[in-house]
Parts: structure tokens; sequence; C-alpha cells
């Protein structure tokens, strides 16, 4: 008697390498639980140490440090609990997309087993290179297998998740930016929660933000564009004024709350033109709708809204989504737009965007040189007049004309010299610099002569602006050794992992070099997670958007198919229904499509700078193969979900693990729910009188902005001080903050007004149980 096999036979080699790969898998997990630097990026310490004692580990005590040594056992029990919580999160995103669980059937595991293993190989990596590294000893790899965890996380949970998914999770519905809604909404509550948490709480900062309120409230009421931390006009630190703008909406409801949710609401904004940008360049709803999710969950994004030491309102911030409908204007061939737009956002944000518009120059004249002497023989896949910037040139592979009269005019009109062509990159490039030499002027002027003061983040290269200038010009293999550091590679990590390293794949991330290589060099912020980094983030979505995610697209499909014998012809079979249209002129496809020149529908459709064909002549769309096509979604999901599992340890938001870790310094509890400091507070308040001229602490000082004078009360020199770290004539009023962990002041005795001018100072009765010390000039 014969038996019929299984009809889901198991695959016996991907159901090897899936076992393997979970033991490695597992070592990871232990020698990540036993070495606390490791442990620490994604818990507390006292956290660390919790978890060790719930599991029972045995820790030993080596010159204070502990030296937890976890069981194989208690390691694979917390690895499986992690990848069971992937299982739960994939389950979530797939109900809440109101899709079928049918991937989740346990009948089809047999056939999707090679699938599951595939997650688990970066773990597995891990692991390997650790058992290497026990032998060779290397310091290299040894600091490298220190920093990685955190990365080698995000990419699993977003291998995994994409795989448990499927299929992208939005891909059924309807085409429209409208469906961004529920997640621009969700990402302004959030933040708002947030922000509003850390003022009423009082842990929002006065110095670098509740002063640019400050800025308004002193703008409208007659006492110039100011805060008394300023060294005069705020025009003495940066030519900065788009909060200005504001002022219509701040007229209505004159408080910093006002000022946070403008910014957060325009954080939230830089969606759309990402979304726009990238179903204009991919055809694809789903991969445009998880491309814009991927920014709203973009960890480095986040930190222009709250920074790591809770800086949380930053005129730059404005800049990301200005410069992302910018570059969308640019992208649609609106030309006078975009100069406009990159005008005005040059002008208003911040004097550092000069960098921004001489490296987009300078992209485009390598994109036009690439395109004329190197690509000069073929036929570049694309439109014709493709000009710099366009994906139809440097940034995609020359492809085969359909129509051979119209190839020969067409190439002869790309390679004919034409001065137009490189007339907007040069302008570019002379208007960044000439703009940004102006702009260094004018703020030594506002500080009378004295040098910007950023240039002091510079002092490897010189004392001033110029020597900096003159240093890095010069010497480029000084500047190569500085650069070249693994806190340069740290830093790229963490900008593009969340982003799945999608600009990678196109030159168009030239144009963010320049700022990076500032960004690296800066000797105050080494990370993302301050507001440096704010002018290379639209930068880098834009290079993804529009050449990065179809270019990956087109790799991985170009791989696929020769890993299965595919040729590019048979992959193109199907296709046939619109071969006929992509044969067309250029003029009559248009036409084809329904879209007539001018209109709102053929602007949305039209490709990028000076192309005059519909979108169906996009190298990123018809011209790449179906099974690139049909990547395209999946890249784009996997992106989000690396901005999703980064945010896990990169970020302070909600979606972190410091968020919610009670041992934590960023604990929700401690900073976003008011507590008895707060609630003291208010009794402070209510023994000052609002016309008077206050100096205070840097977390109360946000609450004086509003009052006759509002001075710092620091360690700082301040001009209006007379150059010292006392307090100015004027002052009626100081107010200290005792219980802060920047407080330095934790009793009278330490105050030097009261110390050393008892005649001049008295202590008023303490109504706040020692939170705050409050003092009166007598």
């Amino acid at each position: 008697m014969t038996t019929n096999p299984p009809e889901n036979p198991i695959p016996v080699g991907p159901s090897l390498a899936l076992m393997i790969f979970f033991l490695l898998g597992v070592l990871m997990t232990q020698s990540w639980l036993d070495t606390e630097a490791i442990a620490n990026q994604f818990l507390a310490p006292q956290s660390w140490l919790n978890l060790h004692q719930t599991m029972g580990t045995r820790v030993e005590l080596v010159e204070k440090t502990p030296l937890p040594h976890t069981t194989f056992v208690s390691a694979a029990i917390i690895y499986t609990s992690c990848l069971l919580m992937t299982f739960l999160f994939a389950l979530l995103v797939r109900l809440a997309s109101i899709r079928s669980l049918s991937a989740f059937s346990l009948s089809t595991f047999p056939s999707r087993i090679s699938r599951y293993a595939f997650p688990l190989a970066l773990p597995a990596a891990w692991s390997l290179l650790e058992i290497l590294n026990a032998f060779l000893g290397s310091q290299f790899l040894t600091e490298f297998l220190l920093f990685i965890p955190p990365f080698i996380a995000a990419l699993t949970f977003a291998s995994l998740m994409t795989t448990l998914t499927t299929t992208n999770a939005i891909s059924h519905l309807a085409p429209s930016a409208y469906r961004l809604a529920p997640y621009l909404l969700a990402f302004i509550a959030l933040s708002t929660f947030m922000n509003f948490g850390l003022y009423f709480s009082l842990n929002t900062p006065h110095g670098d933000t509740a002063m640019y309120e400050e800025h308004l409230w002193n703008f409208l009421h007659g006492k110039g564009f100011r805060s008394y931390l300023d060294q005069g006009l705020f025009l003495g630190e940066h030519i900065q004024f788009i909060h200005l703008f504001l002022i219509p909406v701040y007229i209505l409801y004159p408080s910093h709350l006002t000022m946070e949710l403008c910014e957060t609401i325009a954080l939230a904004s830089g969606a759309i033109p990402i979304y726009w940008m990238t179903r204009r360049n991919t055809s694809s709803h789903a991969a445009a709708m998880s491309l814009s999710i991927c920014y709203l969950l973009y960890s480095p994004m986040h930190f222009l809204d709250i920074e790591i030491d809770l800086k949380s309102f930053r005129p730059e911030a404005f800049g990301i989504p200005l410069l992302l409908f910018t570059l969308d204007q640019y992208d649609r061939n609106r030309i006078k737009s975009f100069l406009a737009l990159l005008a005005f956002t040059t002008i208003t944000v911040k004097e550092d965007y000069a960098i921004i518009v001489s490296s987009l120059g300078t992209w485009m004249l390598l994109d036009v040189l690439v395109t004329r002497y190197i690509f000069r023989s073929g036929t570049l896949a694309g439109s014709p007049g493709a000009t710099a910037g366009s994906p139809s040139s440097a940034d995609h592979k020359l492809q085969p004309s359909t129509n051979a009269s119209t190839s020969d005019t067409l190439s002869s009109q790309r390679l004919a010299p034409n001065a137009q062509r490189l007339l907007l990159p040069l302008s570019l490039i002379a208007a960044g610099a000439i703009y940004l030499k102006l702009a260094l002027a004018t703020i030594v002027w506002f500080r009378s002569g004295v040098e910007v003061h950023y240039a002091g983040y510079f002092t490897r290269f010189g004392k001033s602006t110029s020597d900096i200038i003159w240093t890095m010009l010069t010497n480029p293999l000084f500047v190569l050794n500085e650069f070249a550091t693994w806190s340069t590679f740290l830093y790229a990590v963490m900008l593009l992992v969340p982003l799945a390293f999608l600009p990678v794949f196109t030159l168009r991330s030239i144009a963010a070099l320049p700022i990076f290589i500032l960004l690296c060099l800066n000797e105050v912020a080494h990370d993302p997670r301050h507001h440096f980094h704010a002018p290379i983030i639209p930068l880098l979505f834009w290079a993804a958007a529009t050449a990065g995610l179809p270019n990956a697209a087109k790799l991985l499909g170009g791989i696929r198919a020769w890993g299965l014998g595919i040729s590019q012809k048979q992959d193109r079979e199907g296709e046939a229904a619109s071969e006929p249209l992509s044969s067309l002129p250029p003029r009559i496809a248009l036409s084809k499509t329904g879209a007539t020149a001018g209109s709102p529908s053929s602007a949305d459709r039209a490709l990028p700078p000076l192309s005059n064909t519909s979108i169906i002549n996009s190298p990123s769309s018809q011209r790449i193969a179906p099974s690139a096509q049909r990547l395209t979604p999946l890249l784009a999901t996997f992106a989000a979900f690396s901005a999703w599992g980064s945010a896990f340890t990169l970020s302070i938001s909600p979606l972190s693990l410091v968020f919610w870790d009670p041992y934590s310094n960023w604990n929700y509890n401690a900073l976003y729910i008011p507590g008895e400091r707060a609630k003291q507070f208010e009794k402070v308040l209510s023994q000052i009188p609002t016309d008077a001229n206050v100096a205070s602490t840097d977390y109360p000082h946000t609450r004086f902005t509003h009052f006759h004078r509002s001075y710092d009360y620091s360690n700082y020199k301040r001009k209006v001080a007379g150059n010292t770290t006392g307090v100015p004539d004027d002052t009626n009023y100081i107010v200290i903050d005792t219980k802060h962990h920047y407080s330095t002041i934790k009793s009278p005795d330490q105050i030097p007004q009261l110390r050393d001018h008892p005649d001049q100072w008295e202590l008023l009765p303490d109504q706040t149980n020692g939170y705050f010390l409050v003092l009166k000039r007598k």
C-alpha cells in the first residue's frame, strides 16, 4: 500500500538554516545581555540589572562592575519573546489594514520556511563575527560589534515585519494623499502630548527653545527681535526669522505652546511632498504611502521636534517641510517656483541652508557633465531634454530606443552644447556661496565685529570662519583624517538605517555630502539627536523618493531575475499593452494619458525638471521590469519598518524603549506628567508681579518671557549683565530651581547675590518645600 506524500513537505535545507540561525540568534542575545555596553543601548542600567535578577542570573562584581552570566535557556526565552512580539506587531498591522490573516495559517508555514529564515540571518552574522573575533582579537571588530547591535535589531525587525505582513499593508487602498491623514494626525497628537507635557512639567528649557517665543513677544511689544540671552538683536546669532511668520497665529494665543503646535504640524506636513514625489517616480501609491510613513517614524526627524536634551522648538525645523516642498517643485519641472521657494527657505530659515543651495547646484552640474561626456555614445533612459537632476539622466542606465529616428534627434539635442543646461547649476553654486559670505558678514556686523559663535564648533581648523574655510579647502588630507572616524560611520548609519539605505542607491545623495561632512566635523554634536542635521533630512528623503527607491528596486529585481535565470525580455512579458504607448514620441504619449500641458493633472504626473513626457515614460516606472515594479512597494514597506525598528533604540518617542523604561532619564512619567516640582512652581508665579524684571534659571525662565524683562540666571556671561555672570542692575527678582538635575544651587548659602550683597537682596519665605528659592531686591 502506497502513501501519498504530504501536501506541503518541509524543505530540509531552509529548515536547517532556520534552526542554525535561531541558535546563533540565541547566542547573540546571550552576549548582548552579558555585555553592559550593549545592554545599556536598550535598557537603563538599573533595568538591565533587574532583568538579570528576574531571570535568576548569576552576577559577579569585578571592581564594582557587574558581570552577569546569562544561561543559554534564559537567552532563548528572551530571544523567542522578541520574535513573538514581532509576530504580534505584524498581526496588528494586518488587522489595522483590514486584510486577510491567511498569511499566518500554519498550513502555509512549510512553503514559507525559507522566507522566515532570511530575516534571522543578521543576528546569526553578528554571532559568527563575535566567534571570529574571539580568535582574531581585533580592536576594529570589537568596536564594530559593540555599537552595531541597535541597527542589527532594527533591520531584523524590519525584515521580519516585511516578511510576516507578506504584502504591503496599504496596497489595497484607493490611491490618494488623503490616506496620509490618520498618520499625520497620530504624529501630531503624540508630539503635541510630549511637547505640552514638557511645558506643564516645567521641563521645557528657555535657552534654544522658549527664547524663540520671547523673540515674538518682544518684537510685538517694541523690545526688538531678541531675547535677553542674545548679545543684541538675534540677527547677531543667525540670519533666521522664519518664526516671525507665526505671528498671525501667535497673536490669537500668545504662548510658547502655540509655537510648539505649529512646529509639529509643519514637521508632519513634510510627509505630503514625499508622497507626491514617490508616487510620481514609482507610479505606486503603496510605495508612496510607505515612504511617507517612514518619514513620520524617522527618529532623526523626531529629534527636530524634541532634542535629546529636551530643546523642543527650533526654527530650522520649518526648513525640513519647506525644502521638501521646494524639491517637489523641482521634481514637477516648476523651476520658477523651485527657485522662489529655495530662496525663501535659505533667507528665512538659517544661513547654513546656503550650503544646500550650492550642493544642489554642484549635483546638477555633475549630472550635466556625466550626461554629456560619459553617456555621449548612448541614448539615456528617459525623456528628451532631460536636464540636471532628472532621474532620466545619470541616475539611470542606458536603454535602447524603440524609435531610431526619434532617438537620433533626441540624442543630438541632449549632447549638443547648451549654455542653458549649465546656467541653473552654476547660478545655484554661485548664489549659495555669495549669500553665505554676505550672511556671515551681516552676523559679524550685528555682533560688533565679534566672530560668529559657531566658529567655536570647528576649533581644530582655525579660530575664525575664514581660517576654518581656508583650512578645509587647502588641507584635504587633514580634513579626511578628521572625517574618517568611527563617529562618522556611526552618524551615517544612524541617518541611513531608518531609511533602509535607500539614498545610497542614487547619485542624488551627493547633494547631501557637503553638509554631512560639516556635521561629522562638528565638535559639539556627533550624532543626529540635536538640531544640526536638519538640512540633510529633506535631501535624503528627496534622493530616496525620486531615484533611490526605484533604483534599488531595479537592482534587486535584476539580481532576482538573474538568480532565477529570467531574461529581461521574459520579465517584460505581459507588458505589451503599454509598449505601443511607450514607443510613441513623448508629446503624443502625454496626450494619450489624458493629460494636457499646464493642467493640474499633468503637472502632478510630470517627470522631474524640463521633461515633457508623461509618467508612462519614466524610467523608474514603465522602463523597469515588472519584477522590479513589484519590489518597489516592498522596499518602501521595508523602509517604513526600518524606521519603526530604529525608533526602539534611537528615539525618545513613545515608540522607544526608554520612553517606557521606569529607570530611564527619558521615561514618560518623569518628563511629561507634571509632578510636585511643577505644582510648587505655581506658588512662585503668584509671588511675582508681571511688570517685574526677573532673572531665573533655565527651566523656570520659560514661564517669565511675558514679564517686563526676563533675564538668564546662569554661569554664562551676558551682555545685559555687563558681560558678567551676575544679573542686570534693574533685576527685581531672582528665581532659582533647586531640584532639577541641572541645578547647581541647592541651598541659600550657595547664592552669590545673597552671600556677597546681603544689603541688596532678601530671601522670601519658602512656600515650595525647598523646590525653589526666590530673592527680592530690597
